[in-house]
């Protein structure tokens, strides 16, 4: 069952509140992986509201490590849970959980079967496999661990092209510079690209994205987060291949049955 997002509202803001809040346009930083969710999101959001959120994606890593150097960012979306952490902890705030994705094998379009951990090896031949970069790229650091405890890290540690984000490692694949990629399944819907398998989640952490308020006078964002908790924000989520399944008991920030 979809669960409601918009209790997300008045949830992610910073202990403290005190500055009066006013509604004004807002600059978003996500993870690269959310690029088309919520540019879609956020023009849908304009349309009702007349308030513009600029989105501004790349690697989480780097985006933590800009809004930790003061850029100016209302919101910061993380692929991972450190990422966010290392942000909240430094305004004195929490991560909130939003919704989750999964691990896919993609291939350029028109390729022709289907791909397994199994037969990756093979299936790669002389080429590359692209990735996020493992050393700081959550899509690459769920990748890796998956590939661990697949028993396949050993084989291909050397035959990876490790990329800045996950949309880069997107691109070697659509481009014919690696011939196979593992990014989330969601990227493998984009033009150039398809999936050509699927990697068990039980091979690697849960992959969730997490939400940190870094503008507090900002109350655009609550509403930004309420409006993606709507039925049409919702669907499009739920549409665009996000896990929004997830009984998340926000206020605790922890699983509902718990």
């Amino acid at each position: 069952m979809v669960r409601n997002i918009a209790l997300i509202l008045g949830l992610v803001l910073p202990v403290g509140h005190a500055a009066p809040a006013v509604a004004q346009d807002a600059t978003l930083f996500v993870a690269a992986s959310l690029t088309d969710v919520i540019e879609e999101l956020a023009a849908g959001f304009e349309e009702d509201t007349g308030l513009q959120i600029a989105v501004v994606p790349g690697s989480s890593s780097t985006l933590a490590q800009q809004v930790l150097a003061g850029a100016p960012a209302d919101v910061f979306i993380s692929a991972n849970r450190l990422y966010a952490d290392e942000v909240a902890k430094s305004l004195d705030t929490v991560a909130r959980d939003l919704f989750g994705n999964s691990l896919a094998i993609i291939a350029p379009t028109g390729f022709e079967g289907e791909v397994s951990l199994k037969s990756l090896l093979s299936d790669l031949g002389a080429g590359r496999l692209a990735i996020g970069d493992p050393e700081h790229v959550p899509a690459g650091i769920y990748a890796k661990e998956a590939l661990e405890n697949a028993g396949l890290w050993d084989d291909l540690s050397d035959r990876l092209a490790p990329a800045g984000d996950v949309r880069a490692a997107v691109a070697f694949v659509a481009s014919g510079a690696a011939p196979l990629g593992i990014v989330y399944r969601t990227d493998g819907l984009v033009d150039g690209v398809e999936v050509v398998g699927a990697i068990d989640p039980d091979l690697h952490a849960p992959i969730r994205y997490w939400a940190v308020t870094v503008n507090q006078n900002n109350v655009t964002m609550d509403m930004f987060f309420s409006y993606m908790g709507s039925m049409e924000g919702e669907n499009l989520i739920d549409y665009l291949g996000f896990d929004v399944g997830r009984d998340f008991d926000f206020l605790n920030g922890e699983d509902a049955d718990e």
